[in-house]
């Protein structure tokens, strides 16, 4: 006998009907409590962070009150922003980095990283004179800067605290923090030069490379070297000696071939027993220089005796 032979469908609806409700309230109950319960949470967190929020402004613009009192009465503060109008520091880049790529390897294995930067410095010297005076200015300047910052001390006392209604602790609390923050932070005051050497083969299959690193006392002694150099290229001593240095045994054949071996002066050639030398027609103590329109044939009576003049 099934249940349908007992009860009519309208009492089965019926039943149904109020195991339905009978099982779903407890759970709405259960639900609706945590509802509440997580709304009731929302609300907090929202008016804790209204709070927070409100805290955190009272808090700035007290910081920011105090701040002002202790800027204005700080004697150490204002001599640090006097002090810090008054100095300037030169930006310079502490690493510098010189490139060469090589033609063949032959070159690569032969090139000398030093004498190649030497060479570098010798083509730009202002530009590397400007660097190193640029540091060592930064050194000096730093190092009167903070001998400076070491002598400020604070003078505030309890007296002109109360005035600013701030105690004592707190206002050197805040005076150190706005002066540290006042201190220029460290300026370039060493340096390092990085020159490296390439070579890659034509097809690409093979790749050297080479670097040295040169400090900044290397730099500031290079540069001296060369401004030493370039002094003594302007120098009469060296102009005579570079064009002495041109006389090559082929330009004395070719002068003598111009001459046909003759003294331009006497006319006597080696068949009379004389020697004939090569020389120059203003003489290189006056500015000549060696290039075969300056330079004739002559033998050694008629040289010695014309000397140095023209």
């Amino acid at each position: 006998m099934s249940l349908f032979d007992i009860f009519s469908p309208s009492a089965i609806v019926f039943m149904v009907f109020i195991f339905v409700i009978g099982f779903s309230i407890p759970l709405i109950q259960v639900v609706t409590k945590k509802g509440w319960k997580i709304s009731a949470r929302v609300e907090n967190y929202k008016a804790s962070r209204v709070r927070t929020k409100n805290n955190k402004k009272k808090s700035y613009v007290m910081r920011t009150k105090n701040a002002v009192k202790v800027v204005h009465n700080s004697e150490p503060i204002q001599e640090i922003i006097k002090l810090n109008n008054s100095y300037y520091f030169a930006v310079v880049n502490p690493c510098h980095t010189l490139s060469w790529a090589c033609n063949n390897k032959r070159q690569f294995d032969n090139a000398i990283v030093s004498e190649w930067f030497k060479a570098e410095i010798e083509d730009s010297p202002h530009r590397f004179r400007e660097i190193v005076s640029s540091i060592e200015n930064n050194k000096n300047n730093f190092y009167e800067y903070i001998k400076k910052i070491n002598g400020m001390k604070s003078t505030i006392t309890e007296e002109i605290c109360a005035d600013l209604r701030i105690s004592l602790k707190r206002f050197k609390k805040i005076e150190k923090k706005i002066f540290n923050k006042l201190i220029f932070l460290q300026p370039v005051c060493d340096m390092a030069i990085y020159c490296e050497k390439s070579y890659r083969t034509p097809k690409g299959r093979n790749y050297y490379y080479d670097w040295k690193r040169f400090s900044f006392y290397q730099l500031k002694e290079y540069v001296n070297e060369v401004e030493q150099l370039i002094n003594y290229k302007k120098t009469k001593q060296y102009f005579v000696q570079t064009e002495r240095s041109k006389m090559s045994p082929k330009l004395r054949y070719n002068i003598l071939e111009r001459d046909r071996h003759c003294c331009q002066i006497c006319g006597r050639s080696p068949k009379d027993g004389v020697v004939l030398e090569v020389d120059h027609i203003i003489p290189v103590s006056k500015g000549g220089k060696t290039e075969e329109s300056n330079l004739r044939t002559l033998c050694r009576d008629c040289n010695r005796g014309k000397g140095a003049e023209t």
